[in-house]
């Protein structure tokens, strides 16, 4: 599939990083597009994806057990270079204060953190 025929279909997000956003325009041909259902949950986004004809942007962890059970599919963007698939990826960090340890809750957070990390 090329990144312009997703354009064919309602696309439905979560609030995206901005650099997924220009790599989709760019590769349309568009200036920006606008998703037609923006959730704020991920797992909204999927029921959203699973019950109708949209196709979904999301998180990779979130839709390793639909794809498991055969209920999704994850598309190829065919037209991606190296640095642009580079780029669809979000890198993100856990930070606190410094001095201050991090509470129970925080430490199983980084814990399944690295988890996740792990099986990517």
């Amino acid at each position: 599939m090329r990144a312009r025929d997703l354009f064919d279909y309602p696309l439905a997000t979560t609030f995206r990083p901005p650099n997924i956003r220009k790599i989709l325009s760019d590769l349309s041909g568009r200036q920006d597009f606008l998703p037609t259902v923006e959730c704020e949950h991920g797992y909204a986004l999927l029921n959203v994806v699973m019950h109708s004809d949209t196709i979904g942007i999301a998180c990779n962890a979130n839709l390793r057990p639909y794809q498991r059970d055969g209920g999704l599919v994850a598309l190829q963007l065919a037209d991606l270079t190296v640095e642009q698939e580079e780029a669809f990826y979000t890198r993100y960090g856990v930070v606190s204060r410094v001095g201050y340890g991090l509470s129970p809750l925080a430490q199983g957070l980084v814990r399944q953190l690295i988890a996740c990390d792990t099986e990517l």
